[in-house]
């Protein structure tokens, strides 16, 4: 095959200059293309191409045959092949297909001495990722080198980023799962002695001093579940979180979940049978209804009020047991409740917190096989309806909870 580089295609002798830049480049070239396999039966075109490759820093190795290229790959996978088509024991496109076999991400130029597309097509098609037509212009064979270098460096630069990410997102991980094993164990003690000065103050008759303690209480107690819901949120994302499914009485189980919060207006009324049965993960399920009935007893004054009520309807498949939790406070709007579930989705009012104790709910209930929803009912302002299967399910999954 007649040499067939243009005119001016030979690269100069190399200047001291050069040789600088060239070696800051090899330095610098951690991340992008440092080698290259170049493939071209033409022994002339291919001396001048590699010493122009060779110039701009790149370490280049080359084969004239088929054969040659298949051997090249093997022994010294390259960063970038660049190959003829036209090869004198077979298609370049074989070369193609073995780099590709090798490593699916690793450039491919292909040099086309035809204006043929069939056969461009083919090389596309074996996993070429670019065609240079012959003749060769050398200056243009060299940009688009540097255009394969550039995305080699983005992707392999993004790779790092999202390894690093991954990282950072282990040790944050392993750093919330600490404090709040930390915060937790601190917030149960606080509780326990809470508890125990209730008991003596009761005695006491002492009420304001009652009244004091139940309030410190409850907040330590909003404070355990919000650090509980961080976790199990991060669990739940990772497919992590399996409800511990056990046979409850569910009316027992919100009468005393109700009794833990005091509105500022009337206790909150709960309506349900008294037999109400359900499989059911009550740990899991009881920060759920701790979340809402914050927000409930939040959001209501002291001429209004907040319900909830309990029981087993028939659903598509199987029972579901429905607790809904109302309150007279403001209406959710329509737009607010298109995401109101959504993670960090806060209301506009002051009153708003996290975003994140809705989220939670959402995460618990789908682990359940259920959901949690908005809906819209007779003298409430607000309803929050969760619906879950109230059967044993029929392979029950181990559920390992943090400490």
């Amino acid at each position: 095959m007649a040499s067939e580089a243009r005119a001016g295609g030979a690269e100069p002798p190399v200047s001291t200059t050069t040789g600088i830049r060239r070696l800051t480049t090899e330095l610098t070239r951690e991340l992008g293309i440092g080698s290259i396999l170049l493939v071209e039966d033409d022994e002339p075109l291919r001396k001048i191409i590699a010493r122009a490759l060779r110039a701009r820093g790149y370490n280049v190795v080359e084969a004239g045959t088929v054969a040659q290229g298949k051997e090249a790959l093997r022994a010294a996978p390259p960063d970038l092949l660049i190959s003829d088509l036209n090869l004198p024991d077979g298609n370049g496109v074989e070369v193609v297909r073995e780099c590709k076999a090798l490593d699916a991400l690793r450039p491919v130029l292909v040099m086309s001495g035809t204006q043929e597309q069939d056969e461009r097509i083919q090389a596309f098609d074996a996993g070429a990722d670019d065609v240079v037509s012959k003749p060769v212009y050398m200056q243009e064979l060299k940009k688009r080198v540097e255009v394969h270098d550039r995305a080699m460096r983005t992707t392999a630069a993004l790779q790092q980023a999202l390894r690093q990410v991954d990282n950072e997102r282990m040790y944050a991980a392993e750093a919330v799962a600490l404090l709040a094993h930390d915060l937790n164990n601190g917030l149960t003690v606080a509780v326990s002695n809470l508890d125990y000065l209730a008991d003596v103050e009761a005695a006491s008759k002492n009420a304001e001093k009652v009244d004091a303690i139940g309030t410190t209480r409850r907040a330590l107690r909003r404070m355990a579940t919000l650090v509980k819901n961080f976790v199990d949120i991060a669990r739940s994302e990772d497919g992590e979180l399996k409800p511990a499914r056990v046979q409850t009485n569910a009316a027992e189980f919100l009468r005393t979940l109700a009794g833990i919060h005091r509105p500022r207006s009337a206790p909150i009324q709960v309506t349900c049978p008294p037999e109400l049965e359900a499989w059911i993960d009550p740990i899991l399920l009881e920060r759920v209804i701790h979340n809402l009935l914050i927000n409930a007893t939040r959001y209501v004054d002291r001429k209004g009020h907040v319900a909830m009520t309990g029981e087993i309807v028939d659903g598509e498949a199987s029972p579901v047991l429905v607790i809904r939790i109302m309150n007279t406070g403001p209406v959710i709007t329509p737009e607010l409740r298109a995401g109101l579930f959504a993670k960090y989705r806060k209301g506009t009012d002051r009153k708003s917190q996290s975003g994140m104790g809705l989220y939670f709910c959402r995460l618990a209930c789908e682990a359940h096989g259920g959901s949690i929803a908005v809906v819209d009912v007779p003298d409430y302002q607000t309803c929050f309806e969760i619906r879950l299967p109230s059967r044993r399910p029929q392979v029950e999954a181990t559920a390992v909870r943090p400490a």
